[in-house]
């Protein structure tokens, strides 16, 4: 369970990203925000000028303190459910505006605070996380050899926290030898982890964006239990670290002096890559996982598993190709290919 400086104060240009049916915008340095017609307005920041038609957009990420924002545009945000992160070098956790939570018959919020609070069922959505993590993570290292029976025989968060963090101290000092980095650590000050906390950091913005759009607290986590930070979505995070991991790693390898730019380039490119998902057992976009794993949680949580069939928590992962037989889930990620 990594814990991260999670900044992007280095990443000085415009992105605009597919993510879904809409439009993800970060915006660096705001100066001025105009009305042109309807639901587009056009936004001058440092060094260029973008127009955004907020029918499509879901969410706007504006790094600095500069520029205004006019209350005609955040009304408008609101009219079109368009969610706002403002961050910046002062502030200590990035402000999140976002539409209000719609009328929910299932009581969502409900359940994901009494399943917290259940031993049994934290320890279940937990350790499923963290099973996603050394699947992904499994291109360096196959932590589930090492720690697999650890992992399965604790029943709380707390001896799941200690599984993981061996897992991980192992990971990493192959990511040191991997790379030449004698002692590497991602506690200590390094370019490779200034690079791996904003890519982190980029994602989870992606993430928050999909928590709250169906009404769960980004505050209450299941294994980051602190309550001062999102810590569900960094729960949901953790599937998709070695992902991440990997494509900042490859660069770096290239390149020891490679920029923030570069890397969030190659996080977009693994967004816009087709790849085969379980248990879904379908084809998406890479960026359709982090929507995907909401769901999955969301499904858990109101137990809409299928008549007679175990409600599990299955975290949709990354494969090279789809494994004999069918495990039936209850849900399907939206955005399938072909």
């Amino acid at each position: 369970m990594e814990q991260d400086d999670i900044t992007l104060y280095q990443l000085r240009k415009f992105i605009k990203m597919k993510v879904g049916s809409g439009w993800w915008y970060y915006i660096p340095y705001l100066s001025q925000i105009t009305h042109i017609k309807s639901s587009v307005y056009s936004l001058r920041y440092q060094g260029g000028e973008c127009q955004i038609d907020l029918s499509s957009a879901i969410s706007i990420l504006f790094l600095g303190e500069s520029g205004d924002l006019p209350s005609k545009f955040l009304f408008a945000c609101r009219k079109h459910r368009v969610s706002l992160t403002l961050t910046s070098t002062h502030l200590d956790e990035p402000m999140v505006f976002h539409p209000h939570v719609r009328a929910d018959r299932y009581d969502l919020l409900t359940k994901q605070l009494k399943t917290r609070d259940n031993i049994k069922r934290q320890a279940a959505v937990s350790k499923a996380l963290i099973q996603a993590q050394w699947s992904g993570r499994s291109w360096l290292v196959n932590s589930a050899n090492h720690y697999g029976v650890e992992l399965k025989i604790s029943g709380h968060v707390d001896d799941i926290r200690l599984v993981e963090a061996r897992a991980a101290a192992l990971y990493w000092r192959k990511v040191g030898v991997l790379l030449d980095i004698s002692g590497f650590k991602r506690s200590q000050p390094h370019p490779l982890n200034s690079l791996l906390n904003a890519a982190y950091h980029f994602v989870a913005g992606v993430l928050m964006r999909w928590v709250l759009h169906h009404g769960l607290s980004p505050y209450h986590g299941y294994l980051h239990t602190a309550t001062s930070y999102p810590a569900l979505v960094y729960d949901l995070l953790e599937p998709y670290r070695g992902r991440i991991e990997r494509v900042v790693i490859d660069a770096y390898r290239e390149d020891s002096s490679i920029g923030v730019d570069q890397v969030i380039d190659g996080i977009k490119a693994w967004f816009d890559t087709a790849i085969k998902t379980e248990p879904t057992r379908q084809e998406v976009r890479g960026a359709q996982l982090l929507h995907g794993v909401v769901l999955s949680l969301r499904h858990y949580l109101l137990d809409l598993s299928e008549e007679g069939k175990r409600n599990r928590f299955n975290v949709p992962i990354e494969v090279d190709r789809f494994p004999p037989g069918r495990k039936k889930v209850a849900f399907k990620i939206p955005g399938s290919i072909g």
